[in-house]
Parts: C-alpha cells; sequence; structure tokens
C-alpha cells in the first residue's frame, strides 16, 4: 500500500500480512513498536514517527454476514483496500486499512468498502459502535514525536565518539487543518446524529413555556436565504430548552402554524398541554 508512510509499512506489513497473505488471527487495533530506551548506534526516525493502526475489516474479523445493497445476495471478502487512510485523533492522527467487499451475483458485480454507509448499516450496534470516525481528506500533525526523536539524537550525539555521526531527516509534517475542514467535520457529525437530534428536540415538553422573537439571527442570513426571513421566533419552556424555533416574515399570524403543530405535538405524545404561555409584552 502505497498510502501508508515510509516509516510504518515494515511493522505493519508484519503484523498483518504472512506470505503475501492475510494472516487469519488479526485484530481490530494495532500498537507500533516503541522507540528503544538506549541506543548503541545512531537512531533512526521510523519508530518516533509510527502510528497506531485500525484494522476496519468487519467481514474478516468478525465474520459477520452482509448483503449488497443492490441485489441482495452475500457479499464476500476481497482483501484489504489498496488505499490506507489517516485518521485525526484528538491530539494526533492514526492509520485504517479497511477491506473490499465483493457481490458475485451474475448481473451486479460490484464492490464496496467497509467504510460505506450501506456497509455499516447493516451492523449490530455493539460492532457498529466500534467504528467512531468522520473520515476527511485533511490531517493533524504531532510535534511531540520531533522532540522526542531530536531528544534521542541530542543525547546520542554527547556521547564520545571518534567519527562524526549523521542523522537522518525526520519525515515531512501533515499539514495543519484549516477553519473550514473543522466545518465541514462538525457538519458531517451533525448530519449523521440528525434523526436522533430531531428525536431530542421534540420530545422536549415544559408546563410553562416563552415566546421570544429576535432580529439578529436573520440579519446573518446570506446568498439566497438573505432577506428572506424577518424574525426567528423560539419557544422555550421553564428551565430554558428550546421546543421549537422558525423563521417567519412577520410575527403574529405568521406564528399560528408553529403553535398549532407544538399543540399537536403534546397531543400526539399524550402529554397535558402548557398551563401558561408568556409572550413578549404579556401573558396569554
Amino acid at each position: 500500500m502505497k498510502t501508508i508512510p515510509l516509516q510504518d509499512q515494515k511493522w505493519i506489513s508484519v503484523a498483518l500480512w504472512k506470505h503475501q497473505r492475510l494472516r487469519t488471527d488479526l485484530k481490530l487495533w494495532y500498537d507500533p513498536p516503541e522507540p528503544a530506551l538506549i541506543y548503541h548506534q545512531a537512531p533512526t526516525p521510523e519508530r518516533f514517527f509510527t502510528h497506531r493502526l485500525l484494522l476496519w475489516m468487519p467481514y474478516h474479523l468478525w465474520k459477520v454476514r452482509l448483503s449488497c445493497p443492490v441485489c441482495g445476495k452475500q457479499l464476500t471478502g476481497y482483501g484489504a483496500h489498496k488505499r490506507a487512510r489517516q485518521v485525526l485523533d484528538v491530539d494526533r492522527y492514526y492509520l485504517m486499512i479497511t477491506e473490499t467487499l465483493w457481490c458475485s451475483s451474475v448481473g451486479c458485480k460490484t464492490s464496496y468498502i467497509s467504510t460505506s454507509k450501506t456497509i455499516l448499516d447493516q451492523l449490530d450496534l455493539a460492532h457498529k459502535l466500534e467504528f467512531r470516525l468522520i473520515l476527511t481528506k485533511k490531517y493533524a500533525c504531532d510535534m511531540r514525536r520531533l522532540c522526542q526523536y531530536l531528544g534521542a539524537c541530542s543525547d546520542f550525539v554527547d556521547r564520545p565518539s571518534l567519527l562524526p555521526v549523521t542523522f537522518q531527516e525526520p519525515p515531512e509534517p501533515v499539514a495543519i487543518p484549516s477553519h473550514r475542514w473543522m466545518l465541514a467535520v462538525y457538519g458531517r457529525d451533525i448530519l449523521s446524529r440528525l434523526d436522533h437530534i430531531k428525536a431530542s428536540i421534540t420530545s422536549t415538553f415544559g408546563r410553562i413555556l416563552k415566546t421570544d422573537s429576535t432580529k439578529k439571527i436573520t440579519k446573518k442570513l446570506s446568498g439566497h436565504a438573505k432577506g428572506t426571513a424577518l424574525w426567528l421566533t423560539s419557544v422555550s419552556n421553564e428551565v430554558g430548552q428550546i421546543l421549537i424555533s422558525v423563521l417567519t416574515a412577520q410575527e403574529g399570524p405568521a406564528l399560528d402554524m408553529m403553535a398549532a403543530d407544538l399543540i399537536r405535538r403534546y397531543s400526539d405524545a399524550g402529554v397535558a398541554p402548557p398551563q401558561l404561555l408568556y409572550v413578549d409584552c404579556d401573558c396569554c
């Protein structure tokens, strides 16, 4: 796999393959070899810049039954995918190797990657929770490993030696993610939890409600949405939880649909209707 960094290729090859075939005793996570405590020869950067490995192969690891989303026939394993991914973690990034799944049905002949949504949705909850990733194209860098490597080189230089010592340059750092990339990741995370978020919002009720309208949010609308709304009206309960928010062109009659939908929500859930509804200028 050409996408695996050079410093990781040797140990990953030994860990995953034997006689050019995937091992049968694979596991989900692999830790790289650690740097030596004492060096009797000039240290090399390989072990200082290796990465953890996530092996996402549900078919190979757990023998789960996966079906083709097109024809419904059972998928079979087709080996490791040719591209390794780099996954951003909290303070560094790690590598992920996936597997290719193949539908051999006549007239279909389609391949899938084990990280695709159509495959992940077929896993049970226990296995699906093992995959907590949002795949993107950008990564992070980690300065601590560079300091560790340079420190080992410095300690080695301080020792008496008859010949001058030269050290290999550390690998090029990965570009730091931009703010737009961070927003894109956040957006994908929200979309992946959209059904849960909607369920949480529509499961919020209260006995005493307050309606409040503001123009501050509508002034931030841009593009095609600019100028299409004048008010943002929200209804919250006695503990400050938002029950519903709507954008309208005016107050008053424009909120009738919002109020009707809110009452219908209470009725559908079998919850007693609110006792009070406060508005900006009075109580009704």
